[in-house]
């Protein structure tokens, strides 16, 4: 099993930030929000008022995708559980939890543990492990920015 953080500070609101994050309903713009997802990969396969079931992925090494059950009931934390991967056990997650930073702002933790389960999934754990929080770190603020400019 692997565990990655990150964290990151932003100027939206916790609430905001969580429209953004379980916003389902213009793929197109969800693909721009989080640049790392591939169009090929994105399905929405149902929708609730306070969870998803979502496949995203990417391209990159020749494919990685999840099939996730996003949960928002707890209004300070969303939970993506990955229900089936090409790479990685079911019941592995992403949690991301928003707080009120020093400054008034809303910090948000980004937890992602992983248990591989192919030879590709022990590779992405071996370099999730070496340089897994700088990556996912630059790529949770970027798409901060992106909602950043979107919500303000």
């Amino acid at each position: 099993m692997i565990t990655t953080h990150a964290h990151a500070v932003t100027s939206l609101s916790a609430e905001s930030f969580r429209a953004g994050l379980t916003n389902f309903t213009d793929p197109e713009q969800r693909l721009r929000d989080f640049s790392s997802l591939s169009a090929d990969v994105f399905k929405v396969h149902e929708l609730g008022d306070s969870f998803a079931t979502v496949t995203e992925g990417t391209s990159i090494a020749g494919g990685v995708w999840e099939k996730l059950r996003y949960d928002w009931s707890d209004p300070a934390v969303v939970t993506l559980t990955t229900l089936e991967s090409n790479i990685f056990e079911a019941a592995g997650y992403w949690r991301y939890a928003t707080s009120t930073a020093a400054d008034g702002k809303t910090r948000v933790d980004l937890t992602v543990r992983h248990v591989p389960k192919t030879i590709k999934g022990k590779f992405f754990a071996v370099i999730l492990t070496l340089g897994g929080a700088p990556f996912l770190t630059a790529d949770l603020k970027k798409t901060l920015r992106r909602l950043e400019a979107r919500y303000s």
